[in-house]
């Protein structure tokens, strides 16, 4: 069930949510306020997007990767190649 989520799930949940709270509060609440509602509810969107996706290193050089793998922490290594 979870495995449909991922990080395009979220921009596509957010931007719904974006559009339902403004229709929502399009008309009780003022202009001004709106405004302000959606740029601080964005900002939070942008945030968690942020410091929950993943960082991704990429070593370009072999001397990286010794310097990685000889450091002593865990390493995870996704190799692919174009051919």
């Amino acid at each position: 069930m979870f495995g449909i989520f991922n990080q395009y799930s979220f921009i596509i949940f957010a931007l719904l949510l974006l559009v339902a709270v403004g229709f929502l509060a399009w008309k009780v609440l003022p202009w001004r306020t709106l405004a302000v509602l959606m740029v601080v509810l964005l900002i939070v969107l942008a945030a968690f997007q942020y410091y929950s996706s993943a960082k991704i290193n990429s070593l370009e050089t072999a001397s990286e990767l010794d310097e990685v793998l000889m450091s002593g922490d865990p390493v995870v290594l996704y190799l692919y190649s174009d051919y």
